[in-house]
């Protein structure tokens, strides 16, 4: 369904995961270096999070750490744990040393996405 909503040519979406646990693992196949790709991924992701994961009870990381890219739709899945979160850094970390500009729960803009894909 995203592939053919972001429609892309060239632009694809395979899935594996744990069947086990009910764990899935979305795996876009795309050239970054093509900027139209670039942001097929970005819209896909919202597609992904907010109508399909999200509304239906799952997780935006799974077994896995949030990332820089996935940072925006924890604070839609978790707003108070963001909330904890950040108050946790500011007690601990008031200058912002720490991971300067990491931990804000996004959105982050193209160029920051850009240098992770």
């Amino acid at each position: 369904r995203i592939p053919e909503e972001v429609g892309v040519p060239g632009f694809e979406l395979g899935n594996f995961g744990h069947i086990g646990d009910g764990n899935m693992h979305p795996t876009f196949l795309f050239d970054s270096r093509i900027e139209e790709h670039r942001r097929a991924f970005l819209r896909s992701l919202d597609i992904l999070y907010e109508q399909i994961v999200l509304p239906s009870g799952g997780s935006v990381t799974g077994e896995h750490g949030i990332g820089l890219i996935r940072a925006k739709y924890v604070g839609i899945e978790h707003p108070s744990t963001l909330t904890l979160m950040r108050d946790l850094k500011k007690l601990f970390d008031p200058n912002l040393i720490l991971n300067p500009g990491k931990g804000k729960g996004g959105p982050y803009p193209l160029k920051a996405a850009e240098a992770i894909i």
